[in-house]
């Protein structure tokens, strides 16, 4: 062999050693990469749980401290909590979604206002809804218009009608054995709303304007099985001109609504009555011109109608025969459950007779409607599991 073909086999060599050394470093960075790449995706996982896990503890941590600090406790439709100068409900999961009936009553007010005791400030209907793991919201049922669910235009009222959120929660914490979620609601009972204050749209009619936040308390939260009362007292600043009455002058402000002229505030007493309503909705019935009932106008829409319709359904009491048979054949037969109004302890001994009579007296018409006994008037009793509020 020549120098020459030597010289080109040497050169061949060399040249094919380093392609293999070129390959293997290549083969190695890349394997150096991948293992590098896997070891901050590990990393980035592992601090992706250690975070979540931080929260997780950070979360019961939260909701033991808080339990531990003690309070007041009351168990019932929810589980209430007085910690400190802060209240909390524990809303079961059962309770997710259902309809809860939210009244407002007056239970004191100044003298002048027009309004008495017992007047009905406001009313809804609730519910609660899981929105994720940390946010409870509380939204108003507010029913207008219904379509039929077998109905393509039902698909379009219910992209048109979605109930307003109200109020919304922090998820404190979780009692996972009693499947309840802890919740903070010290702001919904004594900051100024529509659920359980006075409306803005009647200030005018109670001449007041902006709520006093430092004079304004949660008085008491009673709790029972189907239903929380809860008592606060709240202050208002009163209106300067007008309220009460249609004339602005001063003067006749003050001979109707003194608080209003002498302090410039309005102090009143509230009670709102939170009732879980049955899971199953009663039947309606359409209002009929020959009978007098107090209704609630919905507007129907269907797919073949050329124009909406509207209805009337009629509020009344659920009546429900103890024995159905003999009711369809015409019988008088008692109701599942009476109708039972209690009269109020203020009410003078004298006259609390002739007020269960006159109640009494309805019995007439229910026996006509197929029940006897289906009415009936009481006193109240003295019974620390009830409320008169």
């Amino acid at each position: 062999m020549n120098i020459k073909a030597k010289l080109v086999i040497s050169i061949c060599t060399f040249i094919l050693s380093a392609s293999g050394y070129a390959a293997n470093t290549v083969m190695a960075d890349s394997t150096k990469q991948d293992v590098h790449s896997q070891a901050q995706d590990d990393n980035k996982d592992l601090k992706k749980k250690k975070k979540d896990d931080g929260k997780k503890l950070e979360k019961k941590n939260e909701y033991d401290e808080l339990i531990k600090k003690g309070g007041t406790i009351k168990k019932g439709l929810f589980t209430v909590r007085h910690i400190e100068d802060k209240w909390y409900f524990e809303v079961p999961d059962s309770i997710i979604g259902r309809y809860l009936l939210a009244v407002t009553r007056l239970t004191a007010v100044p003298q002048g206002l027009g309004k008495f005791s017992g007047e009905e400030v406001n009313e809804n209907t609730l519910y609660f809804e899981k929105r994720d793991d940390n946010t409870l919201l509380l939204r108003a049922y507010v029913l207008s218009q219904i379509a039929g669910d077998d109905t393509n235009i039902s698909k379009t009222l219910k992209a048109s009608t979605t109930d307003p959120i109200v109020a919304s929660f922090k998820i404190i914490g979780k009692n996972k054995d009693k499947h309840m979620n802890l919740v903070e609601v010290t702001n919904l009972f004594l900051k100024d709303n529509d659920i359980v204050s006075i409306p803005k749209s009647n200030s005018r009619t109670y001449g007041v304007s902006g709520l006093q936040s430092d004079r304004t308390f949660i008085d008491t939260m009673k709790v029972f099985p189907i239903n929380v009362e809860i008592a606060s007292t709240r202050t208002y600043s009163a209106a300067t001109s007008g309220g009460v009455d249609s004339s602005s002058d001063v003067a006749s402000l003050r001979k109707v609504f003194p608080p209003a002229s002498f302090t410039g505030s309005v102090t009143i007493g509230l009670n709102t009555s939170i009732v879980l309503l049955p899971s199953e909705p009663m039947r309606k019935r359409l209002w009929d011109e020959r009978v007098g009932y107090f209704t609630t106008r919905i507007t129907y829409f269907d797919d073949d109608q050329h124009k909406t319709d509207r209805e009337q359904i009629v509020a009344r009491y659920n009546l429900v025969p103890k024995d159905k048979k003999a009711y369809a054949k015409g019988k008088l037969v008692e109701p599942v459950k009476q109708i039972v109004y209690y009269i109020d302890p203020a009410t003078p001994k004298k006259w609390v007779p002739y007020l269960i009579q006159g109640i009494d007296d309805w019995n007439v018409a229910f026996e006509a409607a197929g029940f006897k006994n289906a009415i009936v008037a009481k006193e109240w009793p003295n019974d620390k599991d009830m409320s008169v509020d």
